[in-house]
């Protein structure tokens, strides 16, 4: 799916796309050495489906989410970002909301548009205030439907 993301220096949208990783991803991923959160290698062989966003082939940011039967839900396992686009000097914006609305579209397709996320204390807030989401149980954030159908429009520039 093409997707435009926010590059910084310019303040101007430019061209990426979000596939499905390929196994030949993972051994890029270890070798670049740009996702220090978490060990993406191990999840070579989870049934869960892997998502990348890429720019000119170099990819930018990954999510890994489920379809959750029990809450008619998609749960995101695994959301991040390289390490060159966290922070204040981050190259590009928009990665990790074009990552969550593409976990919203496969909602909407399949449930009612919920997603719901496992929040760390420090991106907390960012779900909160910069994705509209809203704390759901304990330690989750959900998106519910219309919030859902916003990021869509927002980062995917779709209109369902």
């Amino acid at each position: 799916m093409k997707v435009e993301i926010l590059e910084i220096n310019t303040g101007k949208l430019v061209g990426a796309a979000i596939t499905k990783i390929k196994d030949v991803d993972f051994d890029i991923i270890e070798s670049i050495g740009a996702f220090k959160t978490f060990n993406w290698h191990e999840r070579r062989s989870s049934k869960h489906e892997i998502y990348k966003l890429s720019k000119n082939g170099t990819i930018l940011g990954l999510v890994q989410f489920f379809y959750q039967s029990f809450y008619q839900a998609v749960e995101i396992n695994i959301l991040e970002s390289s390490i060159d686009n966290v922070g204040r000097n981050k190259k590009y914006d928009h990665i990790a909301g074009c990552l969550i609305s593409y976990a919203c579209l496969h909602s909407l397709k399949k449930y009612s548009g919920d997603v719901i996320a496992m929040h760390k204390k420090e991106t907390k807030d960012n779900y909160l205030i910069k994705y509209s989401m809203e704390l759901y149980q304990q330690h989750f954030v959900r998106s519910n439907r219309n919030n859902s159908i916003s990021l869509v429009a927002k980062y995917l520039k779709l209109v369902l």
